[in-house]
């Protein structure tokens, strides 16, 4: 069975369907451009002065907690689709707690290696976030920049960034092409890899994405 995302009204081209602006497309209202702007504002302020960051620091604890919530999403959609193959009593409990929010990352994806569908280099994968994502919500004021590590390499360099698409992407492809789900956009824009030379194995990933 294929399962396509369904279109969200937030990322598509919305336009007006009545009134004297008929037609147009919708845009960014003058009270929305002034809380987009206090929003930003006061994002910075914190990131600067109570927790100092980088923006490049603030860029990839962005990129990392998507990762882990899009992993998540990807290794429940499995879940949901084994346990639908096979309803055992034991299954379906793991299924209602994880329904009902009573479980971790790591509890998920450690029932998925229990039943073969994911290898050790999955599962390291998906431990490697978690533990990034750890870190970096759980940080303290420092003056000096947290040392992160992706595989025991620094973590804010291209090489390590780069490392971390492909391993996050080999993993989604891994829990989609079992769970039998299709999505129209992959972690990188289309054609990115390519367009930005990255090592011709990295490409191969991405396939024509």
């Amino acid at each position: 069975m294929i399962m396509v995302y369904q279109k969200s009204k937030r990322f598509s081209k919305q336009e007006v369907t009545k009134g004297k602006h008929k037609g147009s497309l919708h845009v960014s209202t003058e009270s929305y451009q002034q809380y987009h702007s206090e929003l930003v504002c006061l994002s910075n302020y914190l990131d600067r002065r109570l927790l100092p960051t980088d923006p490049e620091e603030v860029c990839m604890r962005g990129i990392i907690l998507n990762f882990q919530n899009i992993l998540e999403h990807e290794s429940e959609e499995l879940a949901n689709h084994y346990v639908h193959l096979h309803p055992s009593i034991s299954n379906q409990k793991f299924k209602g707690k994880m329904d009902n929010g009573f479980m971790s990352f790591k509890c998920k994806f450690e029932w998925l290696y229990k039943k073969s569908l994911i290898s050790d280099v999955e599962r390291d994968i998906m431990e490697e976030i978690r533990l990034l994502r750890n870190a970096n919500i759980h940080v303290r004021p420092s003056e000096r920049r947290r040392r992160f590590k992706y595989f025991k390499k620094p973590l804010l360099t291209k090489a390590s960034l780069r490392k971390m698409f492909v391993d996050v992407e080999k993993v989604l492809q891994k829990l989609r092409i079992q769970s039998g789900r299709k999505v129209d956009w992959g972690i990188l824009p289309p054609g990115y890899a390519l367009e930005m030379n990255w090592p011709k194995s990295a490409i191969a990933v991405f396939g024509k994405k």
